[in-house]
Order: C-alpha cells, then sequence, then structure tokens
C-alpha cells in the first residue's frame, strides 16, 4: 500500500520512453510534469533539451544555448522528480491536485498475491 504526499503545484515524475524531439532515442530518460489543474494535459521533458505535450513538440526557442539550459534544467527536474510509475491524485469534484501515490517496488509486490 503507497501513501499519499500532499503537495501543491505541479507533479514532477520521472520516466523512460520515445523521444519525440531530436534525440529520438527509444529509451530516453524524461520527466512529466503534471498540473496542478486536471483540465491541462501533462508536458514531458527529455534529456536532450526538447519538451512536448497533448498538441506535439513545443517550438524551440531561435536563442543561442538555449539546448544547454533546458538540459541542465532537466536534470534538475529529475533530481527532484517522483520515481517512476508515481500517479498524481486530483480531487473529483474541482478536478484539482491533491496529492500522489508514489509507487514503490517493494511495498506493491508484498501486495500481489
Amino acid at each position: 500500500m503507497s501513501a499519499p504526499i500532499i503537495c501543491g503545484g505541479s507533479v514532477y515524475v520521472r520516466a523512460a520512453g520515445q523521444c519525440h524531439g531530436l534525440c529520438g532515442k527509444p529509451d530516453a530518460r524524461l520527466v512529466i510534469a503534471y498540473p496542478e489543474s486536471g483540465w491541462y494535459a501533462p508536458i514531458v521533458y527529455c534529456e536532450c533539451g526538447d519538451m512536448w505535450g497533448e498538441e506535439g513538440l513545443f517550438p524551440r526557442p531561435f536563442a543561442r544555448g538555449w539546448r544547454q539550459r533546458k538540459q541542465t534544467q532537466f536534470v534538475a527536474r529529475w533530481d527532484t522528480a517522483h520515481p517512476e510509475g508515481t500517479k498524481p491524485v486530483y480531487d473529483d469534484g474541482d478536478h484539482m491536485l491533491t496529492g500522489v501515490k508514489v509507487a514503490s517496488p517493494i511495498l506493491d509486490a508484498k501486495e500481489t498475491p
């Protein structure tokens, strides 16, 4: 049984998956940001610096060094993100984020018959 954690703002969760940006790696490190409101789609950040959402790849800024800055931001998000498998918990009434259900391989394995 996983315990919920009460929080505020967006929830960042680690993941591994296909990059839809520059690197195109099938096993890229990703961070998924679940917004505070359940009405908005999550944003996916890739280790290569690209990010995308429900409507596709976000535009890249026309600025020198932007990819290095985004990669540095990715590392900071990765370091503070919840483990893979963590799920956001939204309130049924106003669809606002109330916490997260943190994935725990040890506890989940004990629950499996």
